[in-house]
C-alpha cells in the first residue's frame, strides 16, 4: 500500500467515524416530541436537554484542545467516540425503561443525551479535526471531510426516521451505533497522530484565539448560525409563509432540508474530488451564493421560493465552508493543527449553541430577521476575507 492511499483509508475512517457521530445526534431531532411524551417531559426541558449538549460541546472545547495538543489526537479520538457510543447507549436505556417520574427522567435524558453526549461529540470533533488537518498534503480533502461531516448527519437523521420509523424509537436510536461501533473497532489501528513535542508547548494557545485566523473564524460561525437558523426557523418559516397547518409544515420543512442538505453534500463530493477548487475565488464565491440564496429564504412568498434559497443557500456554503476550514488549518502553522482543529471545534459549538436561541428569538420579530441577522455577519466576514492575504 502506498503512502498516499493510506493516507487516504485514514482519512476516509475518520471522517466516516465524524459523520456517523453527527448521524446519531441528528437522527433524535426527528422524534424530539416522541421522546419527550414516552420520558413525561415538555417541549421547554427537552428543548433544554437539547442545548445543555450544545453547550457541553461548547465549554469542554477548551479542555479537549488542550489533551489533544498535549497527548496525541489517536487516544482522545478514540475515547470520544466510545463515549458517543456509552452515553446514546445510556440514553436509549433510558427511552426503554423510562423512571416513574418527570423529574428522574429529565435528569438521565440530562445527563446521557445532554452531558455526557455533547462531552464527547466535542471530543470527536477536535481530536478528527487536528487529526485530518495534520496531513498537509490531504489538507484540502480534509477540510472538505469535516465540513461535510454534519452535513451527512442533518441528511442521514431524516432518512434514518423514515427508513426506521415502523419499528419505534429504540431502532431508530440504535442503529447508528452499530455502524459507530464497526469503525471505532476499525480506528484503535490508527496512528498516534498529532503531538506536541515539549519546545512546540511553549507557544500553545487554545484554538478560538488564533490571531491570524479570526476572519476566517468569523465567517464559519456566520455560515453554521445561517445552518443552525434554517434548521430551527423553517417550520414556523412555511407556516407563515404560506399558511400551511402544522403537521403540512413540518413535512414540507424535513424535504426542505433533505434538498438543502443533498446539494450540500453535492457541493462536498466535488470539492473533495477536485480540492485544488478550494481557493480564494471558491470561498468568496461561495459567500456571495450563500448572500443570494438568503433573498429567497428572507422574502420568498411560496414554497418552491423557499426550497430555491435553501438548496443555492447549501451550495454556497459547501464551497465556502471548507475553503474557510482550510485557512484556518494553514494560518495555524504546521504545529498548531490541535489549535486549528480546536479553533474548527469551538466556531461550530458557539453557532449550534447560541443559533437555536437567536434564530427563534429574532423569528418573534419578523420571519426575515434571523436571515437578514445572519446576512449582515457574512457581509462583515466577506469584507474581512477581501481585507485579508491568505
Amino acid at each position: 500500500m502506498t503512502v498516499r492511499s493510506a493516507h487516504g483509508g485514514r482519512l476516509a475512517l475518520v471522517g466516516t467515524g465524524l459523520a456517523l457521530c453527527y448521524t446519531v445526534q441528528q437522527s433524535a431531532m426527528p422524534v424530539l416530541l416522541p421522546l419527550a411524551v414516552r420520558l413525561g417531559l415538555d417541549e421547554i426541558r427537552m428543548g433544554v436537554v437539547i442545548t445543555a449538549s450544545g453547550c457541553a460541546f461548547l465549554l469542554s472545547n477548551p479542555l479537549w484542545t488542550f489533551l489533544s495538543h498535549r497527548r496525541g489526537t489517536r487516544p482522545l479520538l478514540l475515547g470520544g467516540l466510545i463515549g458517543v457510543l456509552l452515553s446514546a447507549l445510556a440514553f436509549a436505556a433510558v427511552v426503554r425503561w423510562p423512571p416513574q417520574t418527570a423529574q428522574a427522567a429529565f435528569a438521565l435524558a440530562l445527563l446521557t443525551r445532554g452531558m455526557l453526549f455533547g462531552l464527547a461529540l466535542a471530543a470527536v470533533a477536535v481530536s478528527s479535526a487536528a487529526f485530518l488537518l495534520a496531513d498537509a498534503e490531504q489538507r484540502g480533502r480534509a477540510a472538505t471531510v469535516i465540513a461535510a461531516a454534519p452535513g451527512i448527519g442533518i441528511v442521514a437523521g431524516p432518512l434514518l426516521d423514515t427508513a426506521t420509523g415502523s419499528r419505534g424509537l429504540l431502532v431508530l436510536l440504535l442503529a447508528p451505533l452499530v455502524l459507530l461501533a464497526v469503525t471505532t473497532s476499525f480506528l484503535v489501528r490508527l496512528p498516534p497522530g498529532v503531538r506536541q513535542g515539549p519546545a512546540e508547548r511553549v507557544t500553545w494557545q487554545w484554538g478560538p484565539f488564533l490571531r491570524s485566523g479570526w476572519p476566517h473564524l468569523l465567517v464559519v460561525v456566520s455560515l453554521l448560525l445561517l445552518v443552525a437558523a434554517t434548521q430551527v426557523n423553517i417550520g414556523f418559516l412555511l407556516r407563515d409563509r404560506i399558511g400551511a397547518p402544522a403537521d403540512e409544515a413540518g413535512h414540507a420543512a424535513a424535504w426542505v432540508l433533505v434538498a438543502g442538505g443533498a446539494a450540500f453534500l453535492l457541493t462536498q463530493a466535488v470539492a473533495a474530488a477536485r480540492p485544488a477548487l478550494l481557493g480564494t475565488w471558491s470561498l468568496r464565491a461561495g459567500l456571495l451564493m450563500t448572500l443570494l440564496g438568503v433573498l429567497p429564504l428572507a422574502f420568498g412568498p411560496s414554497l418552491s421560493w423557499i426550497m430555491l434559497g435553501a438548496v443555492v443557500t447549501a451550495v454556497g456554503v459547501g464551497f465556502a465552508l471548507p475553503a474557510c476550514y482550510e485557512r484556518v488549518s494553514r494560518t495555524a502553522g504546521e504545529a498548531g493543527q490541535t489549535q486549528a482543529g480546536g479553533a474548527i471545534s469551538a466556531a461550530s459549538g458557539v453557532a449550534f449553541a447560541i443559533g437555536p436561541v437567536v434564530a427563534t428569538g429574532l423569528h418573534t420579530v419578523g420571519s426575515a430577521t434571523p436571515f437578514l441577522f445572519v446576512a449582515g455577519l457574512l457581509l462583515t466576514g466577506f469584507a474581512c476575507s477581501l481585507a485579508t492575504r491568505s
